[in-house]
């Protein structure tokens, strides 16, 4: 199983997501955090997608997150 760790920028207001999935496309996942997702309503689903890893160790993702 493949794990991504994402940075989400929205575009018009430069609001920062850090974000993890399994999904197969990260760039279409939106992410779930509750402020993002109202933002993101607010604002408009202008945003891009940053793949900064994508591992299968949930350990490796965790401290590169962490990193973040």
């Amino acid at each position: 199983m493949t794990i991504y760790l994402y940075k989400k920028v929205h575009l018009k207001t430069g609001l920062r997501y850090l974000g993890v999935t399994t999904q197969s496309d990260p760039h279409a996942y939106t992410g779930s955090g509750v402020l993002w997702k109202r933002h993101l309503k607010k604002n408009g689903y202008n945003y891009s997608t940053e793949i900064l890893l994508e591992s299968s160790s949930k350990e490796e993702i965790k401290k590169v997150g962490l990193y973040y």
